[in-house]
């Protein structure tokens, strides 16, 4: 399910409650805000299951999961596994992201973010479970663009309430 502004539309904003996406070759849920619309998406109790990426989030969209489980997405190496984030060109605001009590669980390859180009999306996370494929050694986390960290050595983002 994609969501998001077209083009000459100023505002796109919405909720998505109790949804389910799973075995879908590209995004479970994608949101766009098309580099300066004003987009705004809640997904509030969301199972995403066995997609290349979970959520697909770009162009400056500003978006919120809630209290949802992302298990085992992430089809392809060079895409985010739970959570690929993409900020537009240079001049776009950034894409920003908040998470809250989810449960982040065995990406099937790669991480459980990524991030891609642009202006470094923002990214406010607490009171969630991160859990690797195999090892806390692992690389779990592209953030910003080009950037490996570890669940041993998470990135910057990373909440003082969240289990990694």
């Amino acid at each position: 399910m994609d969501f998001g502004a077209a083009d000459n539309v100023t505002a796109c904003n919405g909720t998505v409650l109790n949804s389910t996406s799973y075995n879908n070759s590209e995004d479970g849920f994608g949101v766009n805000a098309r580099q300066g619309g004003n987009t705004e998406w809640d997904y509030i109790n969301v199972v995403t299951y066995n997609n290349s990426a979970a959520f697909q989030i770009y162009e400056a969209a500003q978006v919120g999961i809630y209290n949802s489980i992302l298990h085992h997405n992430n089809g392809q190496t060079n895409f985010g596994g739970s959570i690929l984030i993409y900020s537009g060109g240079a001049t776009s605001p950034a894409t920003k992201v908040t998470l809250r009590n989810n449960i982040f669980y065995k990406p099937r390859v790669g991480q459980h973010i990524g991030s891609y180009q642009g202006v470094p999306p923002t990214i406010d996370s607490d009171y969630n479970i991160w859990v690797p494929r195999s090892s806390d050694s692992e690389n779990g986390f592209e953030y910003p663009y080009g950037t490996m960290s570890t669940y041993n050595n998470p990135p910057s983002f990373i909440g003082p309430n969240d289990c990694v």
